[in-house]
């Protein structure tokens, strides 16, 4: 009898990719966009781009959507890369995953795979290791599974850009005096920013090890 949980593959393994652009880069994205509408000067271009499409009011609108999803998009996509330095290794360490952390029977089975040197180096570099490990397991088992902990990365990586995104508006606003009540909405943004990346990013790599415990402990019922 098949499986009546419906299978990623159904929808093209999209689901993972849409969660971890829309929330992962769009969203910082668009923050990052609001925020410097306010502070920055319109460029010439911005406006003569306004104009010519205020001259089709039917299709006008939804073409400049698409290129303000467009331009988030690309802000995001910097922003990850930007922001995991600053934010996901230098602030991160104080909520790094330890190898205390993984179940002991997860951490037998990384021994007879990898061999007993699997956590030999550094401790971070043994949890990553075991996170793809584990990652490349449950999505060949179940891709399902998958999609949960793929939206806990994009959910990560919003937090993390999010906080490099506060932060840097802050500067911007207090420098320019734009908006001094801004400076601390910002501030209290890029704290609970830093709260939601703890906890995600902790969370994405400790369910990992959970749902690999779990699969491995299920029986192939062929």
């Amino acid at each position: 009898m098949a499986s009546e949980t419906p299978s990623v593959t159904n929808v093209g393994g999209l689901i993972p990719n849409v969660w971890f652009d829309i929330i992962g880069r769009v969203v910082p994205g668009t923050y990052l966009l609001a925020g410097l509408f306010d502070v920055l000067p319109s460029p010439p271009s911005a406006q003569v781009l306004n104009s010519c499409l205020s001259e089709f009011p039917v299709v006008g609108p939804a073409v400049g959507f698409l290129l303000v999803i467009v331009l988030a998009y690309f802000a995001g996509f910097l922003l990850g890369h930007v922001s995991y330095p600053v934010v996901g290794r230098l602030l991160g360490r104080w909520s790094r995953v330890k190898l205390g952390d993984i179940h002991p029977v997860v951490r037998e089975m990384l021994s007879q795979s990898y061999g007993a040197n699997w956590n030999a180096g550094a401790e971070h570099g043994a949890v990553l290791r075991a996170r793809d490990f584990c990652s490349f397991f449950i999505w060949n088992k179940n891709p399902n599974l998958a999609i949960i902990f793929s939206r806990w990365d994009a959910e990560a990586l919003a937090s993390q850009s999010i906080v490099l995104i506060s932060l840097v508006l802050a500067v911007m606003y207090w420098w320019t005096a734009a908006w001094y009540y801004a400076v601390p909405t910002f501030l209290v943004i890029a704290v609970i920013a830093w709260v939601g990346f703890r906890h995600h990013s902790r969370r994405a790599i400790l369910s990992r090890f959970d749902m690999f415990l779990v699969l491995t402990r299920i029986k192939d019922p062929s």
